[in-house]
């Protein structure tokens, strides 16, 4: 979900210049954010439910390559879409959505 989204950021092809060469250190590499911004008592991770659509590979310009260590579910089934964001500095919302047990 990730690459895929992200891939249309301005700043994607600064940080990740070598994507199309190496796409499996892309998904890597969101994977390491996205856990660390869990465990932030300043980061919110918001998850949905929606329903997978096959052609959501042809549709960007992230490559997203076989044997990555997923497997894409049937059309229609429920996905699950992670959005994450850093709290700014001072928020009065800083810890609200860290749950340590």
């Amino acid at each position: 979900m990730a690459a895929a989204g992200f891939r249309y950021s301005p700043v994607f092809d600064w940080e990740r210049p070598y994507h199309e060469k190496y796409p499996h250190d892309t998904l890597l590499s969101y994977r390491q954010e996205l856990l660390g911004l869990m465990k932030r008592h300043d980061g919110i991770v918001l998850v949905a439910i929606d329903k997978y659509d096959t052609d959501e590979n042809s549709i960007t310009k992230a490559v997203i390559p076989d044997g990555n260590g997923w497997d894409p579910p049937a059309a229609g089934q429920e996905v699950v879409r992670v959005g994450c964001w850093k709290l700014p500095l001072g928020s009065e919302r800083a810890g609200d959505f860290q749950n340590d047990t």
